[in-house]
């Protein structure tokens, strides 16, 4: 859990999600890999960065869309999102 973030303040979903993530599947019809970091805040808010890359046959990727946006996350659903473009 991220510091500065009690056990009581983070929801169950919040707690699943912090971390480092990385994965593969399909963006806009085309193979793709991302990545995926979610920071825990205070006041049951979480900022998420992920960058998204579409991957050709021999393995090499281009950036496609990447982000940051801080959830506020109440119960088990994200109640507001506020997103910055990179």
């Amino acid at each position: 859990m991220a510091q500065g973030v009690g056990q009581e303040r983070a929801t169950p979903v919040l707690s699943l999600l912090d971390g480092h993530w990385i994965g593969e599947g399909t963006l806009f019809g085309r193979p793709a890999a991302f990545t995926m970091a979610w920071t825990l805040r205070s006041g049951g808010c979480a900022l998420l960065s992920y960058t998204n890359a579409w991957v050709d046959q021999g393995g090499s990727s281009t950036t496609a869309p990447a982000t940051e946006a801080t959830h506020l996350v109440r119960g088990t659903i994200a109640a507001a999102a506020t997103y910055r473009r990179s």
